[in-house]
């Protein structure tokens, strides 16, 4: 509920396996896509009552500048996620930005 909640209208959310999503939504520009990754981490992020933090990790592939197919898609975005992983968790990576 969290990352549909920060999604702009128009957008899908789809989980993947457990705690991996697919999420499609519309953008303009590029300041108001990174708008929308740090409101979707910003949803995510919580401290339990024993002061455990979670956060969330984005990779960001976009169609049709990066690829033309899902797949093609998929294997970009993973590619950034697992880049975000190895670096500073919590945050995101945006394939043709980078």
């Amino acid at each position: 509920n969290r990352i549909v909640e920060s999604l702009p209208e128009g957008s899908l959310a789809a989980r993947l396996s457990g705690d991996e999503f697919l999420l499609c939504f519309p953008y303009e520009k590029d300041n108001q896509l990174r708008n929308i990754c740090k409101k979707i981490l910003k949803s995510i992020k919580f401290t339990d009552n024993f002061g455990n933090t979670f956060t969330a990790s984005m990779g960001v592939a976009l169609y049709p500048i990066d690829a033309g197919t899902q797949s093609e898609l998929m294997s970009l975005a993973d590619k950034e996620l697992e880049k975000v992983k190895a670096g500073k968790k919590g945050e995101y990576s945006i394939y043709c930005l980078n």
